[in-house]
């Protein structure tokens, strides 16, 4: 099950957000969305989880919380969403 993570730290690396989200089970694949010419982080991610409890899990338990000084915002990604995304 694939999570959106929005309201990111311009400086979060895929490390520190792999760190936060491994607590609650098998990271597939993460994806920092990077603007495609400056290569800065647009302040968003897609985070494909193993199985769905423990992406449920992580919603409950991360969406709103705060790291890195943001709030974060995280949900299940949308099909609009997956569509757009470019697993490297």
């Amino acid at each position: 099950m694939v999570l959106f993570v929005g309201n990111l730290s311009k400086l979060t690396t895929e490390n520190e957000l792999k760190g936060l989200f491994a607590s609650f089970g098998v990271i597939k694949k993460l994806r920092i969305m990077a603007d495609k010419i400056t290569r800065r982080s647009r302040g968003y991610a897609y985070i494909d989880m193993e199985d769905e409890k423990s992406a449920i899990t992580a919603v409950q338990q991360l969406n709103t919380s705060s790291f890195m000084d943001s709030c974060l915002i995280v949900g299940i990604a949308t099909e609009g969403q997956l569509s757009k995304i470019e697993w490297v």
